[in-house]
Formats: C-alpha cells, sequence, structure tokens
C-alpha cells in the first residue's frame, strides 16, 4: 500500500467547557446572594418603618385627662419619631413647656392649649 500523504495528525481541541460552567456557577452564587442581601435588608428596612409606625400611634392616642402621664408620653415618644430640623425644632419648644407637668406629685392642672398645639404640630411634623 502507498503510503497516504492526505491524512493529518490529530489536532488537540480546546475544550472550554470547564470555564463555563464555573462562570455560570459563579454568576448563580452572586444572584443568590444579592436575593438574599436584598430580601434581609427590606426585612429589617420594614422593621424599624413597623416599630416607627406603632409609636406615632402610641403618640397620636395619649390621654390628656392625666397630664403628668401625656407629658412623659409625649416626651418619649416624641424623642423617638424626631428626624428632621422641623420635628427637632417643635419637640425642642414643647419640652420646657412639659416641665411643669412632669416633676411634682400631683399635677391639679390640664395641659394648656399651648401645649396642645405644639403636641399637634409635633404630630404632624413626625407623621410626614
Amino acid at each position: 500500500m502507498p503510503d497516504i500523504k492526505d491524512i493529518k495528525p490529530l489536532v488537540e481541541i480546546p475544550d472550554l467547557s470547564l470555564y463555563g460552567v464555573i462562570f455560570f456557577a459563579l454568576l448563580i452564587v452572586i444572584s443568590l446572594a444579592v436575593v438574599i442581601y436584598n430580601i434581609i435588608y427590606k426585612f429589617l428596612h420594614d422593621k424599624k418603618r413597623r416599630i416607627r409606625r406603632a409609636v406615632l400611634k402610641k403618640l397620636k392616642e395619649v390621654d390628656f385627662n392625666n397630664p403628668k402621664k401625656a407629658a412623659y408620653e409625649i416626651t418619649k415618644y416624641g424623642r423617638y419619631l424626631i428626624h428632621d430640623d422641623k420635628s427637632r425644632k417643635i419637640f425642642e419648644e414643647i419640652l420646657p413647656l412639659l416641665e411643669r407637668y412632669k416633676y411634682k406629685k400631683e399635677v391639679d392642672e390640664n395641659l394648656s392649649r399651648k401645649v396642645i398645639r405644639y403636641y399637634y404640630l409635633l404630630v404632624e411634623a413626625v407623621d410626614e
């Protein structure tokens, strides 16, 4: 048989499928990490919002029949809810007015109209 000259030797074909699998695996892991991070972030952010809503609800339900308790509750809940300069300014203006009702054993007078007006301004400012 004569020598066959048209047959070429075997050529090595580069196989990149392993790199493709690694790339897609990393892509899936990164995507899952981003999704899990977003879920956790939303849960924690939502938790803060729920707490804020609950405190705002308590601030709106302050009972003015007991002025001493009302003064303490307005101070407590208002301090938690202030978040900007407007609400901080209103809160700082209402604090000295509430001092008159706080530190006495018995409070005979009701909350003044000025205190109640500032209270409603505070509720409106923190409700935004």
